[in-house]
């Protein structure tokens, strides 16, 4: 015996009914997720930022001469194949 009309309709009214359920639910759970992970509490919170004051003056000096490096060369030569580019 086949489904009746009637039966399929009130099925796919339910199964829509139950899926809404669980998309909302979903949502709330994702919700409270968030919440708990950012660390959020229910009050607003303000940060107070320290009052600007004024320091000592900072004397900059100049840097040590940093030491000479050579150039650096390979321990080794090479030639390069025939049918190749010669490298710059």
């Amino acid at each position: 015996m086949g489904w009746s009309e009637v039966e399929l309709k009130n099925n796919h009214r339910r199964l829509k009914t139950v899926s809404a359920g669980v998309g909302l639910a979903a949502v709330v759970a994702m919700g409270a997720l968030g919440l708990l992970a950012s660390g959020a509490s229910g009050g607003v919170q303000m940060q107070s930022e320290p009052a600007m004051t004024t320091g000592q003056t900072v004397t900059q000096t100049t840097a040590e001469k940093s030491p000479e490096t050579s150039v650096a060369t390979p321990p080794f030569t090479f030639t390069t194949p025939e049918g190749f580019a010669v490298p710059h």
